[in-house]
């Protein structure tokens, strides 16, 4: 049973009701839960409530909050857990305001187990807020702060967590170049960005998760500094569409790239982030100064574009991919370009060949002082006449010390000082560089 009890003197709460003995005792049920709450006993006009349950209230242990990173325009969730999971009639609220209590809103958290989660609206003001438990739901305790003020909210808790009565709190900073697509999901579109300013070169971009649009690049000329996509999130880059961005690549949602992206800044970047990363059509690489970190493998289909400045591979690998419609490529290596690795770091080169007997024509544009053989590369390191792994590496054959024996051998290459083609005719020839500018010819059945 839930009372509210002005106080009538300065010491303390003086009642007499239903279910109190008339020395001012309280009645209990045997094997029920009572929480006492009294607003303050030394002054007059003082509020109580006793809370019954049938039910231990539960312990809130641990509350945080999340994004980092704040702006007007993000909505912050709150996680809290409690020692166990709430029972039934257990309600967990987070209590917030903008203006030191003096009026404040309520959020109630949802629960799976014991652990919850609310959300506080984006606000342009710095905010308080603190987290307690009741057996009130949000409208009642509404209903009766309207009747009996803020107060209400401390009458009505049956466990809090403020923080160790400081309260938790966040300040607001200014617009981080945050997305909210309220409009559509063109990137362009001033009223789908905080404060309606839609990225420049300097702007950090930070794309939530939880919204029903998420941006898309149609166009070139889409500007940003770091950018950073959540969990659940998602960037696309429309065929035509074009992105420069300075500073880091931070997706741990989802990128799709179908026109081209530029990393361009004069510092240090990393890229792409550990999130889905779907094959990149056209990236460019463009720096004054600094490297770009790979701190994930992705794979292109169009094109890779070393203007100038370092790639750092480190582990991850780029793959260029090859179907029956595209092989993606290189461009020119910039003066000022180049490429580090670390021991698994490196390129995979994809070549599709059509299901057709007949001879291809394979290109291998690599340095022959960093170039592995043929045996390396094409062969998948088997020895010859060996096949460890069904369908996997290329089979060279020919008449005499090759994998499978044909009349002729199936791998020749060309010599442009005798203007005649010279095959691949023995395990030393596969065992050297496969680096070769007259490329090579292959027999494929």
């Amino acid at each position: 049973m839930d009372i509210y009890i002005p106080t009538s003197n300065n010491n303390g709460a003086i009642y007499n009701i239903n279910n109190t003995r008339s020395d001012g005792g309280y009645r209990v049920t045997a094997g029920l839960y009572y929480t006492w709450n009294v607003s303050n006993s030394n002054v007059s006009n003082a509020f109580m409530q006793v809370l019954e349950t049938n039910f231990e209230p539960k312990v809130i242990t641990i509350v945080t909050r999340s994004p980092a990173t704040l702006s007007r325009c993000t909505q912050i969730i709150i996680s809290i857990t409690t020692l166990s999971a709430p029972s039934a009639g257990e309600y967990v609220h987070v209590q917030y305001t903008i203006n030191g209590y003096v009026n404040s809103f309520i959020v109630q958290a949802s629960f799976v187990g014991n652990v919850g989660t609310a959300i506080i609206p984006a606000s342009a003001s710095s905010v308080s807020y603190y987290v307690y438990s009741s057996n009130k739901i949000i409208s009642t305790i509404d209903t009766d702060v309207g009747n009996h003020g803020q107060a209400v909210h401390d009458m009505s808790t049956l466990n809090l967590n403020n923080y160790g009565g400081s309260n938790y709190s966040y300040t607001i900073g200014l617009p981080t170049g945050n997305w909210t697509g309220l409009t559509n999901t063109e990137w362009s579109t001033t009223t789908n960005w905080c404060d309606s300013i839609v990225p420049a070169v300097g702007t950090n971009v930070i794309i939530p998760a939880d919204l029903s649009n998420y941006p898309q690049i149609n166009n070139a000329g889409a500007l940003c500094n770091n950018i950073s996509i959540a969990n659940g999130a998602s960037l696309t880059i429309i065929n035509a569409g074009a992105l420069s961005t300075a500073g880091n690549f931070d997706n741990l949602g989802t990128f799709t790239n179908n026109g081209l992206i530029k990393l361009n800044g004069s510092i240090a970047q990393t890229f792409p982030g550990a999130g889905i990363i779907n094959p990149i059509n056209n990236i460019e690489i463009d720096k004054t100064t600094g490297v770009v970190s790979c701190n994930n493998s992705f794979s292109i289909t169009g094109l890779l574009i070393p203007t100038s400045g370092s790639v750092a591979l480190g582990n991850s690998v780029i793959t260029l991919k090859s179907d029956a419609n595209n092989t993606a490529r290189v461009s020119t290596l910039g003066a000022t370009a180049g490429f580090t690795y670390g021991s698994d770091g490196g390129f995979l080169i994809e070549r599709y060949l059509r299901a057709l007997k007949s001879w291809r024509l394979l290109a291998t544009p690599l340095e022959i002082a960093s170039s592995p053989s043929i045996t390396a590369s094409w062969r998948e390191g088997e020895a010859v006449g060996t096949n460890t792994v069904i369908r996997y590496g290329t089979r060279i054959t020919g008449p005499v010390g090759m994998d499978e024996f044909t009349q002729r051998y199936s791998m020749k290459s060309y010599n442009g000082n005798t203007n005649s083609y010279y095959e691949i005719n023995t395990p030393v020839k596969l065992a050297g560089p496969i680096a070769n500018k007259e490329g090579y010819y292959i027999f494929v059945r």
